[in-house]
């Protein structure tokens, strides 16, 4: 979880205390790829009756008015055997094809989503809460002190709500461009600190650096997590499955909308329902894991699943490096 730097009346929530809906495509949002959805085991046999021939390549093809539709794991390498000869439709792009049969039927193919395995990290008043998300079930949940111990996870992408890439002067672009993004719910987000100001020896020192080089003072609470954003960002340097991801900025890509503040029953409750819509099978608890850190450590993963298919979008929106952007 993120919070403020002596910022606002939200500034408690610092750090304590994919695919989308087919068709959408405004703006940044990215648009759900064709032909996701899973074939009823009934529609699977039929089709296999349908398609003689063809065992073993990954596909399952599904009878539609006027034609048919496949699903597959290999997109292009089901087009190039299937379209072979035929006139072409539509080329592989954006997780779908199409090409005419010896009929004149139209059949359509699409990627099969697969079941990444991603973790989300969130910091859990002092240690953190880590959360193993394959598909959409939750496989692992679990405490743990130390964010080395966090990355044993079997895990594509593991996503952590803790700055990653601090600035060597000035306000990160990452930042600022989150507390836009997310509105209303700006102060969840932190300015990050300069990373001379957090590896000052002592509080004071880091008062004293942070008001000479930024003309502000640093919060104690700041200073005191500036320990687990520097073993972070030493960590996410060297492991490239690691990206920065922040829950508030997350449920707001996901909702579409403002959330209430999740210092509320009311804004835990939104957070949990947006999950269970998304078709996340989120566990009623999980033990030493309290409910707003796994809600946002779930949120987390579900962002990093995204990473590993491709589908997270940046903030800052050009930003073209894993470090440095809170992906979204």
């Amino acid at each position: 979880m993120r919070g403020a730097v002596e910022c606002g009346a939200d500034a408690a929530e610092a750090f304590d205390p994919g695919l989308e809906d087919a068709g959408s495509t405004d703006g940044d949002h990215r648009a759900e790829r064709p032909g996701q959805h899973q074939v009823a085991g009934a529609e699977r046999v039929a089709a296999a009756e349908q398609f003689p021939g063809q065992p073993g390549d990954g596909v399952e093809r599904v009878a539609e008015a006027g034609g048919s539709r496949a699903d597959g794991d290999d997109l292009t390498a089901v087009f190039d055997d299937g379209a072979a000869g035929a006139q072409v439709e539509r080329e592989p792009r954006d997780g779908s094809a199409a090409y005419l049969d010896l009929d004149g039927n139209v059949v359509t193919l699409a990627e099969r989503r697969r079941a990444v395995r991603a973790a989300g990290v969130d910091l859990a008043r002092g240690a953190l809460a880590v959360v193993v998300l394959e598909g959409t079930h939750v496989v692992d949940a679990f405490r743990c002190e130390t964010f080395a111990d966090a990355l044993l996870v079997d895990a594509e992408v593991v996503g952590v709500d803790v700055p990653i890439g601090m600035p060597q002067a000035g306000a990160r672009a990452a930042d600022e461009e989150a507390r836009r993004f997310v509105g209303e719910r700006a102060s969840s987000v932190f300015p990050t600190p300069i990373r001379e100001v957090l590896e000052a020896p002592t509080y004071a020192d880091a008062r004293r650096v942070a008001t000479e080089l930024t003309g502000k003072s640093i919060s104690a609470q700041t200073y005191a997590l500036g320990r687990r954003i520097l073993e972070v960002d030493e960590h996410a340097h060297r492991d490239e499955r690691v990206i920065e991801v922040h829950p508030e900025v997350s449920f707001h890509e996901l909702a579409r909308r403002p959330l209430a503040s999740k210092h509320r029953l009311e804004g835990l409750v939104e957070r949990r329902a947006l999950l269970e819509e998304a078709g996340i099978d989120v566990p009623a608890s999980a033990p030493r894991i309290a409910e707003p850190d796994l809600l946002d450590a779930t949120i987390v993963a579900w962002t990093a699943q995204r990473y590993a298919r491709g589908d997270a979008v940046p903030l800052p929106a050009d930003h073209t490096e894993r470090i440095g952007a809170i992906w979204r």
